[in-house]
């Protein structure tokens, strides 16, 4: 009976022990895996007038930030494939956006946004108009 006890003690403290590393483990080498490129600190200016639109200055604001997002992507002689789209296909690249610090000061308008891209919807243009797929490295697990 004695003998029953100890070894049940044995299995107990073998359980608890796996299960905590476990939850150490899961906590402490966690992956991220980013969803979305995020460009921030996109400062608009833009005159207050009678034909003061915000889409435009949306606008302006998403072309920023794309054309920065593709400085830091691509090296200079792709860029020049990809630095004349449309305002229609960055808008289906963009998840969200953030505006910071809008004003309206002395017939100005002046803005800080911050624009996150979709990383999957960025990728896969990106590999569309050119042929991307040679920056990124794959892991070949056997």
């Amino acid at each position: 009976m004695r003998c029953n006890i100890q070894i049940f003690k044995k299995y107990i403290f073998y359980i608890i022990l796996i299960l905590s590393i476990t939850v150490i483990n899961s906590f402490v080498f966690k992956k991220v895996y980013a969803s979305n490129y995020d460009v921030e600190n996109i400062i608009i200016n833009e005159n207050f007038n009678k034909d003061f639109k915000k889409e435009d200055v949306f606008d302006k604001a998403f072309i920023f930030a794309f054309n920065k997002l593709i400085l830091t992507l691509l090296t200079s002689e792709d860029k020049e494939k990809i630095i004349n789209t449309n305002i229609y296909t960055i808008k289906r690249l963009i998840d969200s956006f953030n505006i910071n610090n809008e004003r309206f000061v002395n017939d100005n308008y002046t803005a800080n946004f911050t624009v996150s891209f979709n990383k999957k919807n960025t990728l896969n243009f990106l590999e569309k108009k050119i042929y991307f797929r040679q920056y990124q490295k794959k892991l070949v697990c056997y």
